[in-house]
């Protein structure tokens, strides 16, 4: 998306990132992205990025003519669910107050997707989908697709105070 190839071996966690590193590099998905328009010409590009140890922000200063291509890159790095690879300087952004990452290289990454790798596959028990009220947060669908993909044979729906799964 932005300058370099980055090393995948350079790759830190979130959570180890510190004030006094300087330079690091990282990877995430993408919470939220904004461009703003600056008074002077171009533009910058805030990307929020969290690999769920930490979430970190990242301010790249973008010239007119960079705006349309980093743009385009990160719309299709967000319909396809990738994560984000940021190498770039640490340092106090004194705009946001906070701690902020100013990427040289940007890059994307494919999400790694989970696997059930256990010769003995389990079932589960035990599942609370959003039709349980205040309880579950899984669609029906969507845990049915998961299970069926890391090869489970079965599955139980235990919603309670509800219609158990029944409209789906």
């Amino acid at each position: 998306i932005l300058g370099k190839a980055i090393r995948k071996a350079a790759i830190i966690k979130q959570s180890a990132v510190d004030e006094n590193m300087g330079f690091v590099t990282i990877q995430g998905e993408v919470i939220s992205s904004e461009m703003t328009k600056r008074k002077n010409g171009g533009s910058i590009l805030t990307v929020v990025i969290s690999d769920h140890t930490n979430t970190l922000p990242c301010k790249v200063f973008l010239e007119d003519n960079q705006e349309a291509e980093v743009d385009k890159a990160l719309s299709d790095v967000k319909k396809k669910g990738d994560y984000l690879v940021v190498a770039g300087r640490y340092s106090m952004d004194t705009w946001l107050r906070r701690m902020c990452v100013y990427p040289r290289d940007m890059g994307r990454l494919p999400r790694e997707v989970r696997k059930d790798t256990a010769e003995q596959k389990r079932v589960e028990l035990h599942l609370h989908t959003k039709m349980s009220g205040m309880d579950g947060l899984t669609s029906v669908k969507d845990a049915i697709k998961t299970a069926a993909s890391w090869g489970h044979r079965a599955i139980a729906i235990t919603d309670h105070g509800v219609v158990h799964a029944f409209p789906d």
